[in-house]
């Protein structure tokens, strides 16, 4: 198998190395201001004061998280170079059991929407401010204070109602757990998968699933100073599978099979690259009250027949 069928992050600086620097320096500024700065330890109050804190917070939570995927990132170099053709066993964790994205998902919103409070109770206050001043004509506070309530029911819809929806199912249900008869998965392979459930699984029904082959790719927007850069996901493949959970007894999972399509080389999971392709299963079920939605990311690799591991239903080394 040539080199190029299976993923390297070996390369340039990874494209959060920069944003990592610039949080850094924001974090030593901002803690000048907020521990050494003698007007903001007086003046305890105000928007401002509130506004430099919680920036200070963010940049440091910024980077925390950068210092954890720097050290990620070179576990996997190291691994990469000590495993070129077999991608499984660095980017996916040791074993045929499978974690929901639930947790990673309401954790990156929680920390975004952390991000966007500071910001929001500033220019709310600034709405109020104006509302209650003496020398400001009606039609200022009244204009500007329609555009914030615009931008604050487009954040509720859009992240905040989505984030705790998302972690009160978390709550509900715990993080589920998908536990795969073989590791990593083949193309043109049927599979035995068992979805574990912590609790909830007797008021699951209509259990369904969808397996699907995701690409990310860079599209630039506009041009001039309108011109944006963002990564949008292309869908090149999606096949829905049958469960029949209401037939099975067992009281904190269902079984079923899981059918991977025939596929190139081009086409395995890859998740260190800075644009990756992603096997994705998405389980959902109804539920009175809270549905249950769970996505899985799958290890889905097209392998060389000499370079495929003797039992496919151990474990991964580390």
């Amino acid at each position: 198998m040539s080199a190029s069928a299976q993923p390297t992050p070996a390369g340039p600086p990874p494209k959060w190395l920069i944003p990592t620097l610039g949080g850094l320096v924001v974090t030593l500024v901002l803690s000048r201001l907020v521990v050494f700065d003698d007007f903001l330890l007086q003046e305890r109050r105000g928007v401002l004061h509130v506004l430099v804190h919680a920036l200070f917070v963010g940049a440091l939570v910024g980077v925390l998280v950068g210092l954890v995927r720097a050290v990620r990132w070179v576990r996997l170099n190291r691994l990469s170079r000590e495993f070129p053709h077999q991608a499984w066993l660095w980017e996916f964790p040791p074993k045929a059991e499978l974690v929901d994205q639930q947790l990673t998902t309401v954790t990156r919103d929680l920390l975004g929407l952390a991000f966007l409070a500071p910001f929001l109770l500033f220019f709310n206050g600034a709405v109020a401010s104006l509302a209650f001043a003496e020398d400001v004509p009606t039609a200022v506070p009244l204009l500007f204070g329609a555009f914030i309530l615009g931008l604050d029911v487009v954040i509720v819809r859009k992240a905040v109602i989505p984030t705790f929806t998302a972690l009160l199912a978390l709550l509900r249900y715990g993080r589920t757990r998908l536990r795969l008869s073989q590791f990593p998965l083949l193309p043109d392979t049927e599979t035995e998968a068992e979805l574990l459930l912590p609790r909830g699984r007797e008021k699951l029904s209509n259990v369904r699933a969808v397996l699907r082959r995701v690409r990310e790719r860079r599209v630039t927007r506009g041009s001039g100073k309108n011109k944006s850069t963002e990564t949008v996901r292309d869908r090149e493949y999606m096949d829905a599978l049958r469960i029949e959970a209401e037939e099975q007894e067992s009281p904190d999972s269902i079984s079923f099979v899981l059918k991977v399509p025939a596929m190139e080389p081009g086409h395995s999971t890859d998740l260190s690259n800075s644009y990756r392709c992603l096997w994705e299963l998405q389980l959902t079920a109804d539920v009175p009250g809270l549905d249950l939605d769970v996505t899985f990311l799958l290890p889905v690799y097209w392998v060389a027949e000499e370079l495929r591991p003797s039992s496919l239903g151990a474990p991964a080394p580390r």
